[in-house]
């Protein structure tokens, strides 16, 4: 017997085997069906908002280093990245998904046009998002999540982070709703909102771009604020001692007008020169307090915006039709299964009765 005709019994025999049992597919399809139009029409809407920005790269840890810079790129190693003060790129993604930046951000609040008023996204999550009928883990751990405590950030009688049961699940919930992706080639960061809720999902996006900003931004300049502060610090002392030299200069001069003693006039250019020396200390540092805010001000990150959270139109999920047509080969496939289980445990059976 031939290859083709081996090809051909099987083709038949597998025809055969599917009209048999086609009573069975037809119910598995059917079922899965409705099952899969009820997903489609309770499913909530998704929108998705994007953001582009491009941080500045810094070059100055890269001076002298052209060579070695172009090796890494052959390498797949971005060296632009790496900078003495600055925080790579490719952290902002782990900044985005610690529990710190969530808690902040379950306890901001937003205006939830369904609602009617300012909820925190906590809030939205636990009583106001939307699942689908058929999603029941979502459903179960809604419930769960219902009536847990909602603990402070950090425990008060220590230095411990600290997160409830239902924190931890909506936590979770809203970390695979916000994503962060970055070209290392381009260097731009693109970050991703999803929600049931167009408009808020604008307005997630909008304050994941700032708090990313302010973070970076004092990571950057923390050091120099700290300069800062104590220069001013010391150009507020300065400034008092120089303003009570010049009081008790002036005074002495007031009582020893008419005065011609060498005694009081050798006292009198004492005290001119200590002031003197005091007005110099004040005005070097006054030139350096504002030579530290032009520091700071330098130091400040650039984010180019490059596409701005906007609202979206249209929802990007769900795809009903595609759903109902994966629903249904899924039924189509779970009919054949159980078909040729049924003809296992027969054979078996069979097989046993022999």
């Amino acid at each position: 017997m031939s290859s083709q005709e081996t090809e051909d019994d099987l083709l038949i025999r597998f025809i055969r085997f599917l009209i048999e049992g086609k009573k069975t597919i037809i119910i598995s399809i059917t079922i899965f069906f409705v099952f899969g139009v009820i997903h489609a029409l309770t499913v909530p809407k998704e929108y998705i908002t994007k953001t582009l920005l491009m941080p500045e790269k810094e070059d100055a840890s890269l001076n002298g280093m052209g060579g070695l810079a172009g090796l890494a790129g052959l390498a797949g190693v971005d060296l632009s990245s790496m900078s003495e003060e600055g925080i790579n790129p490719e952290l902002y993604s782990f900044i985005m998904q610690s529990n710190p930046f969530m808690s902040s951000l379950m306890k901001e609040e937003f205006y939830i046009k369904r609602v009617d008023k300012k909820i925190s996204l906590y809030s939205y999550f636990e009583d106001y998002h939307e699942y689908s009928a058929l999603n029941l883990v979502e459903v179960v751990r809604s419930f769960m999540s219902k009536n847990e405590e909602f603990y402070d950030s950090y425990v008060s009688d220590t230095t411990l982070y600290r997160l409830s049961k239902a924190q931890e699940i909506i936590i979770d919930e809203i970390k695979s709703r916000v994503t962060i992706e970055i070209d290392r080639l381009s260097g731009v960061i693109e970050i991703n909102v999803v929600m049931t809720d167009p408009v808020l999902s604008s307005k997630v996006s909008n304050f994941i771009l700032n708090y990313l900003r302010e973070y970076v931004e004092q990571y950057r300049i923390s050091k120099e604020i700290k300069v800062l502060r104590f220069i001013e610090g010391r150009s507020e002392i300065a400034k008092r001692d120089f303003y009570d030299k010049q009081t008790e200069l002036a005074i002495f001069q007031e009582r020893n007008k008419n005065a011609t003693s060498l005694i009081i006039k050798n006292k009198e250019d004492r005290l001119q020169s200590e002031l003197d020396i005091r007005f110099s200390l004040h005005n070097e540092l006054a030139k350096q307090v504002e030579q530290a805010k032009i520091k700071v001000q330098d130091k400040k990150p650039v984010f180019t915006i490059l596409e701005p959270p906007y609202v979206p139109n249209y929802p990007t999920y769900p795809k009903k039709k595609i759903l109902v047509i994966l629903f249904t080969f899924g039924g189509a496939a779970f009919g054949v299964l159980l078909i040729f289980i049924k003809q296992a445990r027969k054979a078996n059976i069979l097989g046993y009765l022999k």
